[in-house]
């Protein structure tokens, strides 16, 4: 997938909530306040930190707002806000950092690629990248914020100044305007083929979208992962063994709900609570398909206890799965490859327990891979 810059933000000055005997070490929280776009001089003896960045660690949907820029010093204060499930990291010889800009959509990515320590231990600076889906490109699986690694010190810093850069992404699709699949006149010619749509129980079709597909010459080539595919191209069938490449536009991440959280407490008498999320603009069948829950109020035993299953727009039934974890953990799912990956998806969640507090359900994300059949 390439990249295009569309602008920078030069500097945003962040001053910390303080860190006094009033404030807890473990805590390592900094909160941000807007000082303007001036930027100031590096001081040449600051402490250029080496920056490792981590797993991608999703947050529940909805549970991130505005802007975030906290230091972990601790594995409690950083599972207090991660939940139980951490990288590996000593916090003796390094903290884990989280960093979320303002004005960050569910579905764009966040990276912090560089950090900086002035001479004096005081100020922290970071370079991130944000980058949002282009025209044509289909949902990601997102990033709530970009966790890294820096080398731990004595005190945490009481400021961060953070040089955010703004990207948007290229898929490879020209898009025009949206159509109806049974008409061959519905697409002008710069945008010539119908895209996404799909049938309804009823016989209808939704609407789907004009594209032209750009020239990807990777299509099929054998990957481990998404680096090997080159520009516009994304490792697909990772989840059942070899991947093979595919445009990125081949990828989309959908969300039930959309946006916010739900809080649906999961049934216990054998029946499954049920949601619906509706796929479009793949190609034909699917390659992938990975389910992520977001699980609320629950030990890591009562997880244990939650079960889920999937079934296709064909209605076809996937096995039976056992939940991995609350903050929305990646779980393959194997689905048939040659039936249509565009339509309504049914995720069927229920809690097997019979004691203990309750477990809710605070969403669902489908993220697919497809290819032409």
């Amino acid at each position: 997938m390439t990249t295009r810059m569309t602008w920078a933000l030069g500097a945003l000055l962040l001053g910390a909530c303080g860190v006094d005997s009033s404030v807890a070490v473990d805590d390592g929280v900094l909160v941000e306040t807007f000082e303007g776009a001036d930027v100031v001089e590096q001081d040449v003896r600051a402490d250029v930190l080496n920056v490792v960045p981590m797993a991608e660690l999703d947050l529940a949907p909805g549970s991130v707002s505005g802007r975030i820029a906290r230091v972990f010093t601790t594995a409690a204060s950083a599972r207090a806000f991660f939940g139980p499930v951490l990288p590996s990291v000593s916090f003796t010889r390094n903290w884990l950092l989280a960093y979320r800009p303002e004005g960050k959509s569910p579905r764009s990515r966040v990276e912090v690629t560089r950090a900086q320590l002035s001479s004096t231990g005081k100020t922290l600076t970071l370079w991130a990248t944000l980058t949002e889906p282009g025209a044509g490109c289909q949902a990601w699986r997102p990033n709530e914020v970009s966790v890294v690694r820096v080398p731990s010190r004595v005190t945490p810093p009481s400021s961060v100044r953070v040089f955010l850069t703004r990207a948007t992404a290229d898929c490879g699709l020209t898009v025009g305007p949206t159509c109806v699949p049974q008409s061959a006149s519905t697409c002008p010619q710069a945008t010539p083929f119908c895209l996404g749509s799909y049938q309804r129980a009823d016989g209808s079709f939704t609407q789907g979208t004009c594209v032209k597909f750009a020239r990807y010459d990777n299509s099929s080539s054998a990957c481990a992962d998404d680096a090997a595919c080159g520009a516009g191209g994304i490792c697909a069938g990772l989840s059942t063994g070899g991947g093979l490449c595919q445009p990125a536009w081949m990828r989309g991440t959908y969300s039930m709900p959309e946006s916010g959280q739900l809080s649906a407490t999961l049934p216990r008498d054998g029946s499954w609570h049920r949601l619906v999320v509706p796929v479009s603009g793949q190609a034909t069948v699917p390659m992938d398909a990975w389910v992520q829950l977001f699980l609320d109020g629950a030990s890591a035993q009562a997880v244990s206890n939650v079960r889920f299953r999937v079934f296709n727009p064909s209605g076809t039934e996937s096995s039976t799965v056992v939940a991995s974890g609350l903050r929305g953990a990646l779980t393959p799912v194997f689905v048939p490859g040659d039936e249509s990956v565009n339509g309504e998806w049914v995720v069927e969640v229920k809690d097997t327990s019979t004691a203990g507090p309750p477990v809710r359900l605070q969403g669902v994300r489908l993220s697919v891979t497809s290819r032409w059949d």
